[in-house]
């Protein structure tokens, strides 16, 4: 009872900087565990159900770690509707998505060659992309909704069991030799017959800002690429999010057959119906492990994965297509709740009321409190099958892919916790921050700190780290070393 007492004040105990930006307006839930000792080391609000943004691929990547296990790999099919004769299929060629979360141009192109040396030569009929395990995935935020016709970002991706590169193209962007004139774009790896360059932009020693925008019409996706570049500048990789991403995979499966010795005489389609039984697997490739999709989800904060992976696990659990994202949200939403009310830092007189609305954090509707997440850190944290696995796809600042975490000095910010960010700056500004660290005992702690602005009141995402880092580097001064 003195633990789970412990857990409730009001006000903070040992989160200073936190509870001065509360003061200042912002909503805070925090909560700091030692898990070795079963204690609460610091509290603030953790009850208070906010935001949670990216730090929902937390909970994703632990059902998800729960479900299949680490070294499971989603298996892309290729098989054959009609009869082989000789070199020949008298018949369609089809792609079967398996919910891959991380199937790329690569794998694809190691696709084509293994259907290259089954000895196929011809196909007569179709290029067939089946995206039957999900069906045609409604968009579930405003910005996945705006982006089926345009977009100039990759993170609103459009979600389907048979998309390729995360749902995004890639251009490269080099200034040409001389100002003045054109820089070139290049469409990675191949250029297909669905997409087409709009590119106004120009090389010069101060250019305009470069922009790309990616614009879908009757099929077909333009990118307009305007602005410039500097002549001394390198070359910039740009990725956006595309309008029909099966199509796109169709095409580039198809460009990889050409260049394996593969014809198909026919034309692409989708199907968005679950695969028949009138199917016969030509050939099937196992695609990378779980525990690395992780570790490039969390590093990269990838919505499209996250998203993903929350739909396959909803076709594992029996949904039927077409799924919602909000559909399988609500098996993560039972997984999470069930586990916050079992657990060790659960507050008296408590329940969980999690609401989860999908795997990435996207969706503005998601709510989740500081003591829920905690939870579910301990949770897998128990878990010797599991644990080593989350925390090591977590982020460490010092080799973080990014910057927003790094901090100058030697500090035990930059190396002492492995942690999963979130930030959104609509409807109001969040930023949030969750994990693990290890005290200076050598013993594990957890923590979940949850920060939203209000309408009309942003908390910037610099300060709001900057709080956290204070608050925990104080908690860790207290803690005599081993």
């Amino acid at each position: 009872m003195l633990l789970l007492a412990a857990v409730a004040p009001a006000r903070a105990d040992g989160l200073p900087a936190l509870e001065e930006m509360q003061a200042d307006g912002a909503d805070v839930s925090a909560l700091v565990v030692d898990l070795g000792r079963g204690t609460v080391l610091a509290s603030l609000a953790p009850q208070k159900s906010l935001i949670p943004a990216s730090i929902m691929k937390v909970p994703t990547s632990a059902l998800a770690l729960e479900n299949w296990g680490p070294r499971y790999q989603f298996t892309t099919i290729v098989s054959r509707r009609g009869p082989l004769q000789g070199d020949r299929l008298n018949g369609d060629l089809v792609l079967v998505g398996a919910g891959d979360p991380h199937l790329t141009d690569e794998e694809l192109w190691r696709l084509a060659r293994d259907v290259a040396q089954t000895g196929l030569k011809r196909v007569t009929g179709d290029l067939v992309v089946n995206a039957g395990l999900f069906g045609k995935v409604p968009c579930n935020t405003p910005d996945r909704c705006n982006a089926v016709t345009r977009s100039g970002n990759a993170y609103d991706a459009a979600l389907s069991s048979a998309a390729v590169d995360f749902g995004s193209i890639t251009l490269t962007i080099r200034a040409a030799e001389a100002p003045g004139r054109p820089p070139a774009v290049e469409v990675q790896p191949y250029d297909v017959p669905s997409v087409s360059v709009d590119n106004a932009a120009t090389t010069s020693r101060r250019p305009d800002r470069l922009s790309v925008l990616r614009v879908t019409e009757g099929g077909q996706d333009r990118l307009v690429v305007r602005g410039g570049l500097s002549d001394s500048q390198s070359p910039v990789e740009s990725y956006r999010s595309l309008g029909e991403p099966e199509r796109h995979s169709g095409e580039l499966f198809r460009a990889f057959l050409a260049r394996e010795g593969v014809r198909v005489d026919g034309g692409i389609r989708v199907d968005y119906q679950p695969a028949g039984s009138d199917l016969e697997v030509l050939v099937a490739r196992p695609g990378r492990l779980l525990v690395e999709s992780l570790n490039r989800m969390l590093a990269y904060s990838n919505n499209f994965m996250a998203d993903v992976l929350v739909l396959g696990l909803g076709a594992s659990r029996g949904l039927q297509p077409p799924i919602a994202p909000v559909q399988a949200g609500a098996l993560l939403q039972t997984y999470v709740r069930a586990i916050a009310d079992g657990g060790r830092f659960k507050p008296p007189g408590v329940s969980s009321g999690a609401v989860i609305r999908d795997g990435s954090g996207l969706d503005t509707g998601d709510r989740l409190a500081a003591w829920e997440m905690v939870a579910l850190l301990d949770y897998i944290f128990a878990r010797p099958e599991l644990f080593p696995a989350l925390y090591g796809s977590l982020v460490i600042p010092y080799h973080g892919p990014g910057s927003s975490l790094r901090r100058a000095g030697d500090t035990p910010w930059r190396t002492r916790i492995a942690v999963k960010t979130g930030g959104l700056t609509e409807p109001v500004s969040v930023t949030t921050l969750a994990g693990y660290f290890r005290l200076p005992d050598g013993g594990f702690g957890a923590f979940a700190f949850l920060v939203n602005g209000r309408p009309g009141q942003r908390v910037w995402r610099r300060d709001a780290f900057a709080a956290m880092e204070d608050d925990l580097t104080a908690l860790w001064s207290r803690f005599p070393a081993r």
